[in-house]
């Protein structure tokens, strides 16, 4: 019994581990800890390259691409221009526009 018990303990904690490699939203729950601040809604239209990072899911490149976005083009109207940003999915969008207004 004892042996089943250390056995299933291992098990759920492996796909806990799985989950969260994969970034599966059912363990979002588990990264709050892990998270460095909290992130209210950032405006983009006047958001710093410190104050994009911030926000989970964008890198550097990403940020680069919303100040040099809003450089050539003037601000944000709509978030749809982040669709164009390189190596954004459609699932990472969905991700980063409850971060983000305008």
């Amino acid at each position: 019994m004892v042996v089943r018990g250390l056995c299933l303990i291992i098990f759920v904690g492996t796909l806990m581990n799985i989950g969260l490699q994969r970034e599966i939203r059912v363990f979002d729950w588990l990264k709050t800890g892990k998270m460095k601040t909290r992130v209210t809604a950032i405006n983009i239209n006047r958001a710093t390259s410190e104050d994009l990072l911030r926000v989970p899911g964008i890198g550097p490149k990403t940020a680069a691409y919303i100040l040099s976005y809003r450089q050539l083009h003037g601000d944000f109207t709509s978030l749809e221009p982040l669709r164009q940003a390189k190596g954004m999915s459609p699932q990472r969008y969905e991700r980063l526009i409850q971060y983000l207004k305008i």
